[in-house]
């Protein structure tokens, strides 16, 4: 197993209060998605019975696909750029062996730690996975979308999806919970690469 080194910042996600509008994760999907990159998204949704609740963030990074799909789901990379992010493995992987779908991963984020089950793995365009266990959401389903751009880069999409607590404001501090999560590890990795962070496209 990867562990990261140094103190904890596990909660760091927990502090950030910051949410997309939904018309702005609307013009996202719309504008800065490829058709086939949104009936894949619609695809997933459909077949692992995602929720509700979105969120969405996107840039632009200055690497090849490859580059940053390795980086987006090697587990000791991903402290590099994921908030909060301690340790974490896939079960049963063997040395060099690709990741694939029906795979189990398990991230620690300090005082939490996630199951996740792997759903799409197809290199270096797409990797989702659900949460299983672990932070208390339902219906998960989180999609990382990668497509070479005109000027070389790489445009790295993120989706969440999740059904919360049945009492809705507690839904909604948990879906700006995620935000900030998505939102600060994704500038986090435009810093590692350089590029941009995409509002509209």
């Amino acid at each position: 197993m990867w562990r990261a080194r140094g103190p904890t910042v596990a909660m760091l996600w927990l502090a950030v209060s910051l949410c997309v509008p939904e018309t702005a994760m609307a013009d996202i999907r719309e504008n800065c998605l490829s058709p086939r990159q949104v009936q894949l998204l619609d695809a997933l949704q459909a077949e692992v019975g995602a929720g509700r609740h979105q969120v969405t963030s996107v840039v632009d990074l200055n690497a090849p696909p490859s580059e940053i799909y390795r980086a987006a789901t090697e587990v000791d990379q991903m402290a590099s750029w994921m908030a909060g992010l301690q340790s974490g493995a896939y079960e049963a992987r063997a040395p060099d062996e690709p990741i694939s779908i029906g795979m189990v991963r398990r991230l620690s984020f300090g005082s939490v730690a996630d199951v996740e089950e792997i759903v799409a793995a197809n290199p270096p365009s797409v990797f989702a996975y659900r949460i299983t266990g672990g932070m208390p959401v339902s219906n998960h389903l989180a999609v990382m979308l990668l497509e070479l751009v005109g000027d070389g880069s790489t445009r790295f999409s993120w989706h969440q999806y999740f059904d919360g607590a049945a009492f809705s404001p507690i839904a909604m501090i948990q879906k700006r919970q995620l935000n900030g999560f998505v939102s600060t590890s994704l500038e986090t990795l435009r810093e590692k690469y350089g590029g941009k962070t995409l509002t509209s496209c």
